[in-house]
Protein backbone atom coordinates (compact mmCIF):
# COMPACT_ATOMS: atom_id res chain seq x y z
CA UNK A 1 0.00 0.00 0.00
CA UNK A 2 3.20 2.17 0.34
CA UNK A 3 3.45 2.31 -2.98
CA UNK A 4 0.15 3.34 -4.30
CA UNK A 5 0.58 6.51 -2.02
CA UNK A 6 4.01 7.31 -4.49
CA UNK A 7 1.59 6.67 -7.52
CA UNK A 8 -1.14 7.91 -9.43
CA UNK A 9 -4.46 4.98 -8.34
CA UNK A 10 -7.82 4.67 -9.38
CA UNK A 11 -10.67 2.71 -9.07
CA UNK A 12 -13.85 2.20 -7.00
CA UNK A 13 -12.67 1.61 -3.52
CA UNK A 14 -9.32 3.81 -4.50
CA UNK A 15 -7.77 4.22 -0.88
CA UNK A 16 -10.68 1.78 0.81
CA UNK A 17 -8.60 0.88 3.37
CA UNK A 18 -11.44 -0.69 5.89
CA UNK A 19 -12.13 -3.53 4.37
CA UNK A 20 -8.50 -4.31 4.72
CA UNK A 21 -8.39 -3.46 8.51
CA UNK A 22 -11.92 -5.94 8.89
CA UNK A 23 -10.05 -8.64 7.02
CA UNK A 24 -6.82 -8.18 9.10
CA UNK A 25 -8.80 -8.26 12.24
CA UNK A 26 -10.33 -11.60 11.34
CA UNK A 27 -7.50 -13.24 10.27
CA UNK A 28 -5.78 -12.61 13.66
CA UNK A 29 -8.82 -14.15 15.60
CA UNK A 30 -8.71 -17.08 12.98
CA UNK A 31 -5.13 -17.70 14.46
CA UNK A 32 -6.47 -17.25 18.22
CA UNK A 33 -9.35 -18.45 18.66
CA UNK A 34 -10.97 -22.25 18.08
CA UNK A 35 -13.37 -20.53 15.35
CA UNK A 36 -13.56 -23.25 12.67
CA UNK A 37 -13.57 -26.11 15.16
CA UNK A 38 -16.47 -23.95 17.55
CA UNK A 39 -18.82 -23.47 14.79
CA UNK A 40 -18.42 -27.45 13.29
CA UNK A 41 -19.04 -28.64 16.82
CA UNK A 42 -22.14 -26.56 17.25
CA UNK A 43 -23.18 -27.17 13.56
CA UNK A 44 -22.97 -31.17 14.21
CA UNK A 45 -24.85 -30.89 17.03
CA UNK A 46 -27.38 -29.28 15.42
CA UNK A 47 -27.32 -31.51 12.28
CA UNK A 48 -27.45 -34.99 14.20
CA UNK A 49 -29.96 -33.42 16.95
CA UNK A 50 -32.52 -32.62 13.97
CA UNK A 51 -31.53 -36.56 12.17
CA UNK A 52 -32.62 -37.65 15.99
CA UNK A 53 -36.03 -35.55 16.19
CA UNK A 54 -37.25 -36.83 12.41
CA UNK A 55 -36.53 -40.14 13.09
CA UNK A 56 -38.16 -40.35 16.71
CA UNK A 57 -41.00 -38.25 15.14
CA UNK A 58 -41.17 -40.82 12.29
CA UNK A 59 -41.04 -37.75 9.83
CA UNK A 60 -38.30 -39.30 7.25
CA UNK A 61 -41.14 -39.09 4.89
CA UNK A 62 -41.39 -35.70 4.81
CA UNK A 63 -38.65 -34.07 5.87
CA UNK A 64 -34.78 -34.19 5.90
CA UNK A 65 -31.63 -32.59 6.94
CA UNK A 66 -29.31 -32.01 3.82
CA UNK A 67 -25.74 -30.18 3.27
CA UNK A 68 -22.66 -29.10 5.74
CA UNK A 69 -23.14 -29.11 9.25
CA UNK A 70 -21.77 -25.44 9.31
CA UNK A 71 -24.58 -24.44 6.77
CA UNK A 72 -27.88 -26.62 6.60
CA UNK A 73 -31.40 -27.01 4.94
CA UNK A 74 -34.36 -28.77 5.82
CA UNK A 75 -35.96 -30.14 2.79
CA UNK A 76 -40.05 -30.89 2.90
CA UNK A 77 -41.30 -33.65 0.50
CA UNK A 78 -44.62 -33.20 -0.40
CA UNK A 79 -46.94 -36.66 0.54
CA UNK A 80 -49.88 -37.73 -0.51
CA UNK A 81 -52.67 -35.27 1.32
CA UNK A 82 -50.16 -32.14 2.03
CA UNK A 83 -47.63 -30.53 -0.23
CA UNK A 84 -44.10 -29.65 -0.02
CA UNK A 85 -44.97 -26.09 0.04
CA UNK A 86 -48.48 -26.10 2.94
CA UNK A 87 -45.64 -28.26 5.27
CA UNK A 88 -42.70 -26.17 4.55
CA UNK A 89 -45.55 -22.97 5.39
CA UNK A 90 -46.53 -24.40 8.63
CA UNK A 91 -43.07 -24.82 9.78
CA UNK A 92 -41.90 -21.12 9.19
CA UNK A 93 -45.37 -20.38 10.77
CA UNK A 94 -44.59 -22.54 13.54
CA UNK A 95 -40.47 -21.95 14.05
CA UNK A 96 -41.67 -18.13 13.93
CA UNK A 97 -44.13 -18.16 16.89
CA UNK A 98 -41.73 -19.77 18.71
CA UNK A 99 -39.33 -17.14 18.09
CA UNK A 100 -37.00 -19.37 15.87
CA UNK A 101 -36.57 -17.41 12.91
CA UNK A 102 -35.19 -19.70 10.16
CA UNK A 103 -36.29 -20.59 6.69
CA UNK A 104 -35.37 -23.99 7.20
CA UNK A 105 -31.15 -23.26 6.71
CA UNK A 106 -28.93 -22.86 9.75
CA UNK A 107 -26.12 -20.76 8.93
CA UNK A 108 -24.06 -21.09 12.06
CA UNK A 109 -21.78 -18.54 13.13
CA UNK A 110 -19.23 -18.47 16.05
CA UNK A 111 -21.58 -16.02 17.84
CA UNK A 112 -23.95 -19.01 18.30
CA UNK A 113 -23.68 -20.76 21.40
CA UNK A 114 -24.55 -24.11 22.54
CA UNK A 115 -27.76 -22.40 24.03
CA UNK A 116 -28.88 -21.25 20.99
CA UNK A 117 -28.26 -24.74 19.43
CA UNK A 118 -30.43 -26.37 21.88
CA UNK A 119 -33.13 -23.80 21.88
CA UNK A 120 -33.77 -24.92 17.77
CA UNK A 121 -33.63 -28.31 18.56
CA UNK A 122 -35.99 -27.85 21.44
CA UNK A 123 -38.50 -26.01 19.26
CA UNK A 124 -38.00 -28.93 16.48
CA UNK A 125 -38.46 -31.53 18.57
CA UNK A 126 -41.98 -29.66 19.79
CA UNK A 127 -42.69 -28.82 15.97
CA UNK A 128 -42.36 -32.63 14.69
CA UNK A 129 -44.14 -34.17 17.16
CA UNK A 130 -47.19 -31.60 16.49
CA UNK A 131 -46.40 -32.59 12.53
CA UNK A 132 -47.00 -36.05 13.21
CA UNK A 133 -50.30 -35.40 15.16
CA UNK A 134 -51.78 -33.25 12.82
CA UNK A 135 -50.54 -35.51 9.96
CA UNK A 136 -52.19 -38.74 11.21
CA UNK A 137 -55.34 -36.63 12.82
CA UNK A 138 -55.34 -35.25 8.57
CA UNK A 139 -56.19 -31.74 10.55
CA UNK A 140 -52.78 -30.31 8.94
CA UNK A 141 -54.54 -27.54 6.95
CA UNK A 142 -56.18 -26.41 10.13
CA UNK A 143 -52.69 -25.36 11.81
CA UNK A 144 -52.56 -23.23 8.65
CA UNK A 145 -53.24 -19.17 9.33
CA UNK A 146 -52.41 -17.65 5.91
CA UNK A 147 -52.06 -18.93 2.32
CA UNK A 148 -49.53 -21.73 1.79
CA UNK A 149 -46.16 -20.43 -0.01
CA UNK A 150 -46.25 -20.11 -4.02
CA UNK A 151 -43.27 -20.40 -6.40
CA UNK A 152 -41.95 -17.38 -7.44
CA UNK A 153 -40.07 -18.77 -10.46
CA UNK A 154 -42.21 -21.37 -12.86
CA UNK A 155 -40.91 -23.72 -15.67
CA UNK A 156 -42.05 -22.99 -18.73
Amino acid sequence: MKVVEEIFFSGIFGGETLSLAAAKAVLKKLRSEPIVEIIASRGQHLFKGVQGIISNTGLQNIVNITGHPAWSFLKFTGIAKFSELELKTLFIQEVFQRGIYTLGSHNISYAHTDDDIDAVLSCYAELFSNFAEWINRDSLHEQLRCKPLVPIFKVR
